[in-house]
C-alpha cells in the first residue's frame, strides 16, 4: 500500500475503528507547525503553547475573563480546544 505524509497527517480511523485526529489541527482553535516552536501544538496563528493555555484555563470556565487579560489573542474557542487536547494526550498516556 502506497501513502504520502500528508495521508499520514490527515484525519483517519484505526483498523479498531478509533478514529485519529488530524495531525495539524488536532482541535480546533489549535496547530502544528514544525517551524513554529519546533512542531509543538500552538493556538491558532500564535506563538503560545496550547498546553500553556490549557495550564491557565484548566477546567474553570470561571478563567476566561483573566485568561483575555493576559492573553486577548486567544479566542475562547483556541482555549477549549487546548483544555480538549491536553485531555486527549492525557487519556492516551
Amino acid at each position: 500500500m502506497n501513502f504520502s505524509l500528508q495521508d499520514v497527517f490527515e484525519s483517519f480511523v484505526t483498523r479498531n475503528g478509533k478514529p485519529v485526529v488530524p495531525f495539524q489541527r488536532p482541535t480546533r482553535g489549535i496547530q502544528v507547525e514544525l517551524k513554529r516552536m519546533g512542531g509543538w501544538p500552538t493556538i491558532e496563528g500564535t506563538r503560545i503553547a496550547y498546553d500553556t493555555i490549557s495550564g491557565f484555563i484548566g477546567n474553570e470556565e470561571t478563567n476566561f475573563a483573566l485568561l483575555h487579560h493576559f492573553y486577548p489573542g486567544v479566542s475562547d474557542e483556541a482555549a477549549r480546544g487546548a483544555v480538549e487536547l491536553t485531555m486527549r494526550v492525557g487519556a492516551a498516556s
